[in-house]
């Protein structure tokens, strides 16, 4: 049987639309001219009746009568909800019968935040979703948590999966370069839509590999029509978006008085100072002129250019389809000699080999390179450098090429010429202090689908992803952070293969015109691989020549190791709806995973979920459609890493020239049992005004128990560590989404204006509750400074800052002693919270003729950062407001008095001016007080913006193609916010648990740029 699907208004074609033989899975979609063609046997062309349902269209059901041709026009009708969404292991749903939360995030909505991570493309659009970036340097790292953090040492990252092929996005940064979560492979162009799975029911099926949620990618496909040819060109222009702001009235030294070489900027006024020929500063001469402060922040960072091609071919007819895209990004950093490029090619296709057998495949090759800048917290930082440098210093010495110019930063003998001999001049450290790294990966899958009857489907899906990296790092032998040890060298290969299998049975059978059940049981199988190999090397015998051949061979290090690890699944999905009214879904999942002890590594998860359309009983006024749904989901988590269950030896290095072993450092445990997320979720769905306002309001508690951890014991054990089963984490909270067609968009006069507005809310919450007794905090893996961590402590947010603090009496007033300064409390303790209290995205979008008009704001309000940046600047004299060095301010707090070698405390109330000079802030170390540090956060930012131009299609005709479009693009256009370091969004963390400080963080960039589309 054959026909056309059509608008009831405009007579246009209708591609996509559902036609399904009513009561069977049997059925096909229409084509871009709106045709389907639909096989049938005898008796269900005598007998059976055909289905044509279409988002905002009402859904029609027509007897065959044995007639081979079906025309038909469907009425536009926005009251009636047909949306199917992507849930777990590929499933497609009728969004009416799911009963949990799901969000989708179209793939032009991706687009058109050109983000290079995809993971950044989410940030504000999905409620309950965070996303923190490390930097806006090229290639940095993007972590993305769904609904809060639930685990201590394991990842909180959720699964990523492309195409039903879960994928790798792990992260392996250090404590002097950020490194990629690997979904910055992927193609943001490929992508037709991202759906983000939310709740443990959402994501139950996928068993341990969710245990976090889940972001399902689905990529661009072949369609039933002629065939098109896509060519793109975005470019785009990066600046810094926000740096600490800098004293310039004051130049080096101490106690007011010049001093060559020190790292203080508490010297003389500058306009009491000139310039020696030879760039020191000497009192005033009025022959040379006042010395003017140099601008070495804004000298340094440049323009970075992000320009990315993409060419996309697809085409395909009723049986066939096929999709092929070639990408090349080119993008060089802010940060000089920073950059990160990416080619990637892509093809999917798809065929009917018979009329019950379907395959699809699948071949993803990416390759890229990356060459990343210094972070914070280590001597070769390019932020330290360029921040801790008084004004009165001329990073360049003068250069009007800085970067390629040698003399700007080293001396004819070839040593290193900066302020200070224990910071690195950062024109050096972009030149001498490189992390290059090469990547090539490969993602690809085949699918088959078969039909034997019309109520079975049965899909094997197997998939595979495998990547080679390579990583060089070195440091020059008179660069400060290895200088003791001649320079530094670290070559690192990583291969890793990973391989999935999904064999799914799917049967649907209705019962009845009111009763449907939908049965799926499955099986998955997944193994990892990978092997590392790296070799060390300690002072170079030739300057700059960076290679491993460079080491005497007796400072190189060199060994390898491998870690694999193999999951085991079954799970069961039983769903059931009624009258379209009310709909049960159960499913279950058995997993065995190997880096548990055999006698706990195999487990069960379970969840319930249940919708109730009420809007189908009665008349609810407004209220057009009404859906009530609750879930709930029992999921869980394997060990954070492989090799935990026993102790074994690694080695210790060469000792009198024979090799040696010594016990690994960590006690491991055969009783490990796996970690569990308990989680409840209730929603609400709405919508009324013929569906132009709709509502998704939702609210969620999970429990996290039996975390497992690593936990430090003392080392007079011969031990460090040692893994164990605790505590339990909570977190719950409200997400909404709400919609409005302002002014709907109108099939008949579409050139009128149209407004679309959306708003995302998320109020989390989160508690630690309980850890052990004899451990109430654990401070998170992380890199960077040590004095100030990201900790979980019972009773607190996850996640807390912990530091030092001001020592307070019983009412938390502040000690102060009688000179008038605060005191410091002798045990550090909480002294902020860096999680958000609550977080929004406000998309526009408005339309008028051939014009498109987008914009997302994003709101922060509440959680604490450390600015461990303006604590060390303070320290140093360069932060802005050391600038007034007469200040004098009165602390508030309580006076004490040292009697008989006692601290007692008074109930006078501290009157005692006090100067805010050099001597205060020399009384509280490098990095400050904690306390005194952190800061509260809250921005309002332009997340993105798109203004967009389509040629009309006459014009189109007349030129020989089918589209061309034209776009301006920028993101983080303004950021207003309270916050007085750099864009508070980054973290010196990177993607791991810990977040929440700001430590010479490499700053983040707003870009504009333009996007030029042509389809032929």
């Amino acid at each position: 049987m054959k026909g056309t699907v059509t608008d009831a208004e405009t007579g246009e074609p209708l591609p996509g639309v559902s036609v399904v033989l009513k009561g069977t899975t049997t059925g096909t979609s229409t084509g871009m001219t709106g045709a389907y063609l639909l096989r049938l046997s005898d008796e269900q062309f005598a007998e059976g009746s055909i289905r044509f349902s279409f988002l905002s269209y009402r859904r029609e059901t027509v007897e065959i009568s044995g007639r081979n041709e079906i025309n038909i026009a469907l009425q536009p009708d926005n009251k009636l909800l047909e949306e199917v969404v992507i849930t777990a292991i590929g499933i497609e749903k009728d969004k009416r019968k799911v009963g949990y939360s799901v969000s989708e995030v179209d793939g032009d909505e991706i687009r058109e935040s050109r983000e290079v991570n995809v993971v950044n493309s989410l940030n504000a659009k999905v409620a309950g979703v965070q996303v923190t970036s490390s930097s806006g340097a090229p290639g940095a790292s993007s972590s993305i948590r769904i609904r809060g953090n639930t685990s201590i040492n394991g990842t909180n990252d959720p699964l990523f999966v492309v195409d039903g092929i879960p994928i790798d996005n792990s992260y392996r940064g250090s404590n002097f370069t950020d490194q990629a979560n690997r979904a910055l492979d992927i193609n943001p162009d490929d992508i037709e839509s991202m759906t983000v799975l939310k709740g443990g029911a959402a994501s139950a099926l996928y068993g341990v590999r969710a245990a976090n949620g889940a972001v399902i990618i689905n990529t661009k496909q072949g369609k039933e029509g002629r065939s098109e040819v896509t060519f793109s060109n975005t470019t785009t222009f990066d600046r810094v978006n926000r740096l600490p702001k800098k004293q310039r009235t004051w130049g080096q030294g101490t106690g007011g008085q010049f001093v060559e070489g020190s790292n203080l900027t508490w010297g003389p006024r500058m306009d009491t100072m000139s310039y020696s020929p030879g760039g020191l500063l000497v009192p005033f001469d009025p022959n040379l002129g006042p010395a003017a402060p140099f601008d070495n922040v804004s000298d340094f960072f440049q323009t970075g250019v992000t320009v990315n091609n993409n060419l996309s071919i697809t085409g395909g007819n009723q049986k066939s389809g096929f999709y092929l895209s070639l990408s090349d990004l080119r993008q060089s950093g802010v940060i000089p000699t920073s950059s990160f490029n990416r080619s990637s090619i892509r093809l999917t296709g798809n065929t009917e080999l018979r009329h019950n057998l379907t395959v699809k495949a699948s071949a993803n090759y990416v390759r890229s390179n990356a060459d990343r800048p210094q972070r914070g917290s280590n001597l070769s930082g390019v932020m330290l450098g360029l921040m801790r440098a008084p004004s009165s210093f001329d990073l360049t010495n003068g250069s009007d090429d800085p970067v390629n110019d040698e003399t700007a930063w080293s001396f004819p003998n070839g040593s290193q010429r900066t302020y200070h001999a224990a910071y690195d001049n950062p024109y050096w450290s972009v030149n001498r202090n490189r992390n290059e790294e090469t990547l090539g990966r490969f993602i690809g899958f085949t699918e088959f689908i078969w039909k034997p009857f019309d109520w079975l489907s049965i899909t094997e899906r197997a998939g595979v992803d495998t990547y080679s990296e390579e990583r060089v790092s070195y440091w020059d032998r008179r660069s400060n952070e290895w200088a003791d040890r001649g320079g530094a060298i670290f070559n690192q290969s990583i291969s890793q293969f990973n391989v999935t299998n999904d064999l799914i049975l799917t049967a649907d059978y209705s019962f009845s015109e009111d009763f449907n059940m939908t049965f799926i049981a499955g099986h998955a199988y997944q193994t990892f691989n990978r092997n590392t190999l790296f070799a060390d090397g300690f002072g170079f015998v030739i300057d700059g020549f960076y290679d491993i051949s460079n080491i005497n061979s007796v400072n190189v290090e060199a060994d390898d190791s491998i870690d694999q690890s193999r999951l085991v699944g079954a799970f069961g999905d039983l769903s059931f709806d009624y009258k379209r009214t009310y709909y049960l879904t159960f499913t279950g999942r058995q997993d065995w995973i190997s880096n548990l002890p055999p006698q706990n590594n195999s487990f069960f998860y379970p969840s319930a979920s249940f919708g109730f359309v009420f809007t189908e009983l009665a008349d609810f006024g407004p209220i057009e459609y009404g859906k009530f749904r609750s879930s709930y989901a029992v999921t869980g988590n394997g060990a954070f890493a492989n090799y935990l269950t026993t102790n074994y030896f690694v080695s210790s290095g060469s000792t009198q020239g024979q090799l040696s072993y010594a016990p690994n450092t960590l006690i491991g445990s055969n009783t490990l049992t796996p970690e569990f997320n308990n989680s409840v979720e209730v929603g609400v769905d709405l919508r009324s005004r013929n569906n132009r306002v709709r509502a998704d309001i939702t609210y969620y508690d999970n429990r996290s128990t039996d975390q497992i951890v690593e936990i430090p014991i003392a080392n007079s054990t011969g031990f460090a560590t040692f893994i164990t089963n605790i505590g339990e984490i909570r977190n719950w909270g409200w997400e909404a989404l709400v919609e409005y067609d302002v002014i709907p968009f109108s099939r008949r006069s579409p050139e009128k204006l149209s407004w679309t507005t959306s708003l995302n809310i998320t109020r989390p919450r989160s508690e630690v509750i309980s850890l052990t007794d004899e451990l109430n905090d654990i401070a998170l893996p992380s890199v960077g400074v040590a004095s100030t961590q990201s900790r979980v402590v019972e009773g607190q947010q996850y996640g807390v800052i912990f530091g030092s603090r001001w020592a307070r009496d019983e009412a938390g007033r502040v000690l102060v002693n009688e000179q008038g300064y605060p005191i410091v409390d002798s045990e550090n303790g909480v002294v902020g919270d860096p999680n958000p209290d609550f977080l929004m995205g406000w998309r526009n979008r408005f339309r008028m003729k051939n014009w498109t008009l987008s914009f997302l704001l994003d709101i922060r309000v509440g959680g604490d950062m450390w600015n461990g940046t303006r604590a060390v600047m303070r320290r140093l004299g360069t932060a802005e407001e050391t600038a007034s060095r007469d200040e004098t301010v009165v602390w508030d707090g309580v006076v004490t008095r040292i009697e008989e070698g006692e601290l007692v405390i008074t109930d006078e109330i501290n009157t005692q001016e006090i100067r805010m000079d050099e001597n205060f802030y020399s009384r509280y170390g490098l990095t400050g007080v904690t306390e005194d540090n952190i800061e509260t956060v809250n921005w309002f930012r332009m997340r993105d913006i798109s203004l967009s131009y389509a040629l009309p299609p006459t014009t189109c005709k007349k030129i020989g193609v089918a589209a061309v479009s034209f776009a301006f693009t920028a993101r983080n256009l303004f950021l207003i916010t309270n916050y007085t370091g750099i864009d508070p969004e980054t973290s010196l963390g990177g993607a791991t648990n810990a977040f929440g400080r700001d430590y010479f963080n490499n700053p983040n960039t707003k870009s504009y740029g333009f996007n030029v589309s042509v389809t032929f």
